[in-house]
Parts: C-alpha cells; structure tokens; sequence
C-alpha cells in the first residue's frame, strides 16, 4: 500500500466543508450535498470548498456510486478530494492479488460487489487473481482518473488536512 508524497496544495477560501470516510455510502454523500447546498443558500460566501478526506470505498454497499458521484463533483463548491488507505488497498490489490487476503476483511467484498463481481470465492480466500483482472475490467476509466487524480494533502487557511492512516 503506497502513498504517493507531494506538496499540499494551498488554498486560500473563506468557507471550507470536510467530509471524512465515506466508505460506499452514496446516500448518506447525497444528504451532505444537500446539507451544503442548503447552507451555502441560508449563509451566501464566495470561495468556498468542500474537501473530502479519502476512504470511498469498501464497508458500504455502494463504493461503485460514491466514487460515480464524486468523479463529477456532486458539490456546489470547488472540490478537493484526498487518498485514504481503502484507496490505496484498491489499488494495490489491482498491482497484487494477495493483498485481497486483507481488504477483503476491510471491506473489499462491498466494494467489489458493487462493481457487480461475484465474491464467493474471495470470502474462501480463492482466486484472488481472477478476481483482481475482472475488477479491473468492471471499474469505469472515469473512476481511475478520479482515483489517479487523489492529493494527499491539502491546506486551506489555517488547516493542514490530510487522511490518517496507521502504518
């Protein structure tokens, strides 16, 4: 599981929303859109951004929508999105079947299934590979250029934001 290290990109706004793990739960993603877009409606600003802090996927039935959703910017501000460590499980699982003997107990099955992949082999710890080059295959371009596309980092006025994760 890697982490790709760059500068934080520095953003200079008077409003921000952060939105931390939501692990394949678009409905609970729409409700904040919506949230925002009525605060923002009850409390006009300029410049502001909504950043969210990585863990898209696994645990929650819909990792399929949520990145659907975010690939397009569902948000009615400027849109930040950072990599957390279900992310880097995702990919490294694309790079190395057998990291599937971890992810999967982190909520990999939910993620695969909502890309429509049959897990019952995986949840017998069995044909990891096949699995990993038939994911491959199901998840859309636009989702690997979302993924592709994560920081790290970001600083917004006076906050430093990042996804933690446990080494």
């Amino acid at each position: 599981m890697s982490f790709t290290t760059s500068q934080p990109i520095v953003l200079d706004c008077s409003r921000v929303y952060v939105i931390g793990d939501i692990h394949g739960r678009s409905d609970l993603l729409d409700r904040m859109v919506v949230q925002i877009s009525r605060d923002l409606e009850m409390n006009p600003v300029s410049g502001s951004v909504t950043i969210t802090l990585g863990d898209y996927m696994d645990r929650g039935p819909d990792s399929r929508g949520v990145l659907e959703r975010l690939a397009r910017n569902p948000f009615p501000t400027d849109f930040v999105a950072l990599k957390g460590n279900h992310e880097a499980l995702f990919e490294a699982f694309l790079q190395d079947p057998m990291v599937a003997e971890h992810w999967r107990r982190l909520g990999g099955l939910e993620t695969l299934h909502s890309y429509g992949m049959p897990v019952g082999d995986l949840m017998m710890s069995t044909n990891y590979r096949q699995a990993a080059t038939a994911l491959q295959a199901a998840v859309p371009d636009e989702h690997f250029r979302f993924l592709a596309s994560l920081k790290t980092s970001v600083i917004a006025g006076k906050y430093f934001l990042c996804h933690a994760v446990r080494a």
